[in-house]
């Protein structure tokens, strides 16, 4: 009887292993348009979608090889071909690396009725819209537009869900000349990042402190006794006892994303300091010790008693000394309000680095200083 019973259950596990896997359900098109389906040449997609998964259907981009730095968007368009046929896209790259066009999330699809040299694909919305949809067809299916231009020749209507979640029609002397879906949220599907690299950046690999002839523009400056010079990398201040208090980036466990900035709040012996850091790195998030200060600010209140200072110009100077100052300066911007006076010193008329100083009117001293040097990744002195 054991033997038979055993023999039942290898039997009913066989055939279940046998049946064949349950294949996902294809989408369809509802009644909703804030559903964000569209059929695109007879597949219906919902955005955001993986950009896979138009390509799995044949699609592909025009412009092969291109890629999208983390955190990042088109607000261009971005060109898929089939066949003779074409459309456009906008991408979103969600993850903390640099991604192929390929691996990116779509947000919006752009059709075009009459693509330069190419064929349109056929395209359906909720409740049977199409390009061949008149204006009040369109009206009758989705009612009033959130938004609306109506000044011949040219008609736009816009039904907007939240921003960046929309769906917008074109018209020009009564003719359609492109129709959109856009739905740009937090949640894209099936997201999986990339993993953190914790080492040490090729950038801060090859740091070295540049020349500084002890001018203002040489980028040093001096806390508590120690001379430092932009671009700092973070990790020398915290080998000089400073600590991070706050850092405002959206990754996890202070990463920087690649070649981007965030603000980040030091702190040491009860002083606080502002500073913007950059992540010189293109393809990688990097940990905040390995990205470097380009911004330094020092103000009264948050550095009082802890020295603090540029070359020739220091918290507490009387607005003379800085008028004297300034005068041997040839890029000089002075603003000036009820409650305070600003000199905005540059080395070049379109510089990338410069000094902001802040004299309060009342007091008549210096309260803030903020000195910036942002080089571009291709002008780095090192």
């Amino acid at each position: 009887m054991m033997k038979k019973l055993m023999s039942l259950v290898l039997c009913v596990l066989l055939c279940l292993g046998c049946m064949p896997a349950v294949a996902e359900e294809a989408l369809a098109l509802t009644d909703n348009i804030y559903d964000f389906r569209a059929s695109v040449d007879g597949v219906v997609y919902q955005l955001p979608m993986k950009a896979q998964d138009l390509l799995d259907n044949g699609w592909s981009f025009k412009d092969k090889g291109e890629t999208l730095q983390p955190n990042n968007y088109t607000i261009g368009s971005i060109e898929m071909v089939k066949d003779t046929m074409t459309f456009d896209v906008a991408l979103y790259n969600p993850d903390i690396v640099t991604q192929s066009y390929e691996k990116c999330y779509v947000i919006k699809l752009r059709f075009d009725p009459s693509p330069y040299n190419a064929a349109a694909p056929a395209v359906e919305f909720a409740k049977g819209i199409t390009m061949q949809s008149t204006k009040e067809e369109i009206i009758a299916a989705y009612g009033v537009p959130n938004d609306l231009y109506d000044k011949e020749p040219a008609y736009y209507m816009t039904y907007e869900y939240d921003n960046r979640r929309e769906f917008c029609a074109d018209f020009y002397e009564g003719k359609l000349t492109e129709m959109e879906l856009y739905n740009f949220t937090d949640e894209m599907p099936d997201v999986v990042l990339s993993a953190y690299d914790p080492n040490p950046t090729e950038v801060y690999g090859r740091y070295a402190a540049h020349n500084d002839d002890g001018t203002l523009f040489g980028h040093s400056f001096k806390l508590d006794g120690v001379s430092y010079q932009l671009l700092v990398p973070v990790q020398t201040l915290l080998d000089n006892g400073w600590t991070v208090k706050d850092i405002s980036t959206y990754l996890d466990d202070d990463y920087v994303a690649a070649d981007s900035s965030c603000r980040v709040k030091l702190f040491k012996d009860n002083k606080t300091l502002d500073v913007y850091v950059k992540n010189y790195e293109q393809d990688r998030a990097a940990k905040l010790p390995y990205c470097f200060v380009t911004e330094v600010t020092f103000d009264n209140y948050d550095m009082e008693g802890m020295e603090a200072s540029v070359p020739g110009f220091y918290l507490g100077m009387t607005k003379e000394e800085v008028d004297a100052a300034v005068a041997g300066f040839t890029y000089v911007d002075v603003n000036e309000s009820s409650y305070s006076t600003s000199y905005r010193i540059s080395q070049f008329e379109d510089g990338s680095d410069y000094l902001t100083i802040y004299v309060n009117n009342e007091k008549g001293i210096v309260t803030e200083l903020s000195a910036d040097y942002r080089p571009r990744a291709d002008e780095l002195p090192f």
